[in-house]
């Protein structure tokens, strides 16, 4: 009898272990699927707010990028623009180096935190300048400027951010969502201007130039908005890797000889900075046509915004249709062709039909061409770089190249007016300089492109050896 009254209670032991095992387990389970739903629902959250945050800085910027820019040319004259560009551009050279020193060092939600912040500050202050009348000649450049470097800082802080949030596989399905906010804002700043030109209401269009300090107003107020978003963000983002220390020059070297051991990434890096010679000659010309016809009766504002809009939507639709394919039908080796021809084209198209449609059609040809084709071309290339060094190289075949061309155009625009200023020349001859020069920019362009296809091979080939050239070298510092 005693023998079975203990087994007895040994089974009913047992069961109340099994029972309590599964309470466990099922509770466990349901703590996992209640984590799960949260940080679903924090993630969809923090998405809100990031597509927000773009809407409301593509909008800002394009709102600032017309005001400036109009009031800009209005007040100082078009003769002045290439050396507005010249310090933008150097300011570039100045913030990107130290940008990279600190983009992978700083927490992502504290910097996206902080410049919002900034520019809270910023466009609160400039509302304030322009409410006392302070002089527009002063303000106008310095709108400029802030409009280029948030057009960089902004969105490359908003996307690492959204990186760390989410997964490869969310973010193929969350980015195009991120993007279309990105692109909404931008086409409902410029908007602002173009609709209510085309509509009949160009009295609006002409309050809101004569009266910055309200979209000032209105900016910092969308800011505002943004720093008590951020304040309640969700914590979703992950532990924050700690990063290898090296100076700026250091990253610089080590790009440098990533990039000078490939003839491709070297002849890339030279087709960058000469197109963007012909582009930013091409882009000159087109302010001066806009400036020549708003003096006729046209309106700035209006004419602006719609080719802004018009360069927007454009490159999206040859994407989304013909462009992807095109993109795996051709060989990279011959894309680099199409935009320095085009280029070309584009010369050919200001220098026989001057005036305003020439100006407009050929900058608009080329910057279509630039971000439906070129863009997602260059991007591709990426893939060849090792990780650790991708965002060093892509600095310097991107944002340098690009800086190096731009500036010396604007640097030769500016300098030839200067010269022919003191020599009492018409500008009328600066003008012709300007696009044989453009069109000097693109013959370079095709040989270097020419050059790129017949060293294409070899480039890869010297690629995958200089690679093991490296890790041999390694291993041979770790085995001494």
């Amino acid at each position: 009898m005693q023998n079975d009254t203990v087994g007895t209670g040994l089974y009913r032991k047992k069961d109340i272990e099994k029972a309590l095992a599964k309470r466990l387990a099922e509770e466990a389970q349901e703590e996992r699927i209640a984590l799960s739903e949260r940080r679903a629902k924090e993630k969809t959250l923090a998405l809100i707010i990031l597509i927000g945050t773009a809407l409301v800085n593509t909008f800002v910027l394009g709102v600032v990028d017309v005001v400036a820019i109009s009031g800009f040319i209005g007040d100082t004259g078009i003769e002045n623009l290439p050396w507005l560009w010249a310090a933008e551009l150097s300011l570039n050279l100045v913030i990107s180096a130290t940008v990279i020193q600190l983009i992978d060092k700083l927490p992502r939600i504290k910097m996206i935190r902080v410049l919002i912040l900034t520019l809270f500050l910023t466009y609160a202050s400039l509302a304030g300048l322009f409410y006392f009348s302070v002089s527009t000649k002063i303000l106008y450049p310095i709108m400029y400027l802030i409009y280029a470097q948030q057009g960089i800082l902004f969105p490359m802080a908003l996307w690492n951010l959204a990186n760390q949030i989410y997964t490869p596989s969310e973010a193929k399905k969350y980015f195009p969502v991120l993007s279309s906010g990105d692109l909404l804002g931008r086409l409902i700043g410029y908007s602002l201007f173009t609709l209510t030109g085309l509509l009949g209401h160009a009295e609006f269009s002409d309050a809101l130039i004569e009266n910055p300090s309200v979209l000032m107003i209105l900016s910092a107020a969308l800011y505002g908005l943004g720093l008590l978003a951020y304040a309640r963000f969700p914590q979703v983002q992950t532990s924050f890797p700690v990063q290898e220390e090296s100076t700026w020059l250091e990253n610089i070297k080590t790009s440098y000889e990533t990039i000078s051991e490939v003839p491709f990434f070297r002849n890339v890096s030279a087709l960058v900075a000469v197109t963007w010679i012909g582009l930013t000659l091409l882009l000159y010309n087109f302010y001066s046509t806009l400036d020549t016809a708003s003096a006729e009766g046209l309106q700035f504002q209006t004419m602006y915004s719609a080719y802004n809009i018009s360069v927007l939507l454009l490159p999206l639709l040859f994407q989304w249709t013909i462009g992807d394919d095109l993109l795996e039908r051709i060989s990279p080796k011959n894309g680099y062709f199409f935009l320095p021809v085009t280029i070309l084209v584009a010369v050919g198209l200001a220098l026989f039909i001057p005036g305003l449609w020439g100006g407009v059609s050929a900058l608009f040809i080329a910057i279509v061409v630039y971000r439906g084709w070129y863009m997602p071309l260059y991007q591709s290339l990426y893939v060849l770089v090792p990780q650790e060094s991708r965002g060093r190289v892509r600095s310097l075949l991107g944002s340098y190249s690009y800086v190096m061309g731009s500036l010396i155009a604007a640097l030769f625009i500016g300098g030839i007016r200067l010269l022919f200023n003191v020599w009492d020349a018409g500008l009328e001859s600066a003008h012709t300089i300007d696009l044989v020069a453009a069109l000097l920019a693109a013959l370079g362009a095709i040989y270097i492109a020419s050059r790129i296809r017949a060293t294409y091979e070899d480039s890869l080939l010297s690629w995958r050896v200089a690679r093991r050239k490296r890790t041999s070298s390694a291993l041979d510092k770790l085995d001494s």
